[in-house]
């Protein structure tokens, strides 16, 4: 069984496909790993900016008791909590139970922690008494990531769906334009299929385009008239050969009947039939 092998056209077209589809895909896992980072470095920021917000709002007495003065970022009122260093909360919200367990979980650390629990990003850092340097509290800060991670989906589908519609573009703009190359390579090679058999004097039109399918249109238009000058050369030649072979046959094949008419001996009359039957093959005449 003869294998299947794909035509020219569809091995272009799909080849291009499969070379814009990479293409699109190493550009979406590019962006996305730039829009991870980037989320990832907002969310410390916006943390860090949070931070610095609450420690500015805290202060120490003479006596180690921590306050707070008032502001009206609610966002740090609502996202911040102080503990002192036995562990206690001395200031801040109250929150859900899966928030305020690594809330209390950091309210003991001894530098600057990150942590990403559930959809939340969390801050934790001692807090220092700026009259003796020493470490007073631990101030934790969260950050919600839904937004960030909404933000995200959102640019993932879009890429995708950018990624998908440039690829089938891509795909239709091959076929298009490869069809329209090959058409004419199509249309050369039944005319050539018809060409000895019909008309000798039929030829490619190659139009007024200068490309590389015109160029060869006229390349074969030149190879033909080689062909079709040796081709009717060997069609007179047989001709001329045939008219020149006719006569002297022809004298032949009357002399032999000439001598069949006079001689009665069986002898002669069978070599006078030898002589008629292989000119008359030449003559096309059995």
């Amino acid at each position: 069984m003869k294998p299947y092998r794909r035509s020219l056209r569809s091995r272009i077209i799909w080849s291009t496909t499969a070379v814009t589809a990479v293409a699109m895909i190493a550009m979406v896992g590019t962006v996305v790993l730039v829009v991870i980072a980037l989320t990832q470095s907002r969310v410390e920021s916006a943390l860090s900016d949070r931070f610095a917000a609450v420690e500015s709002t805290l202060s120490v007495d003479g006596d180690g008791h921590i306050s707070q003065s008032e502001t009206s970022a609610d966002r740090i009122e609502d996202s911040a909590w102080v503990f002192d260093l036995s562990g206690r909360q001395v200031i801040g919200p109250s929150a859900g139970k899966h928030v305020y367990a690594v809330v209390r979980s950091l309210s003991q650390v001894t530098k600057r922690t990150h942590v990403h629990r559930g959809e939340h990003v969390y801050l934790a850092a001692p807090f220092k008494d700026e009259n003796t340097g020493k470490s007073v509290a631990v101030v934790v800060t969260a950050e919600s990531y839904e937004p960030y991670e909404a933000t995200q989906r959102a640019v993932f589908v879009g890429l995708i769906a950018l990624g998908m519609a440039v690829t089938g573009g891509t795909a239709a703009i091959a076929a298009w334009t490869v069809g329209r190359t090959l058409d004419p390579v199509n249309a050369m090679a039944t005319s050539a299929e018809d060409w000895s058999e019909r008309n000798l004097e039929s030829r490619f039109d190659p139009g007024s385009a200068d490309n590389e399918i015109a160029h060869l249109g006229r390349t074969l238009n030149v190879l033909m008239d080689r062909v079709a000058t040796t081709i009717r050369g060997e069609q007179l030649l047989t001709s001329e050969l045939a008219h020149e072979l006719r006569t002297p046959l022809t004298a032949i094949r009357g002399e032999a009947e000439l001598g069949l008419m006079k001689s009665r001996e069986p002898e002669t009359s069978e070599r006078a039939d030898r002589n008629v039957e292989p000119v008359d093959r030449k003559s096309g005449k059995t």
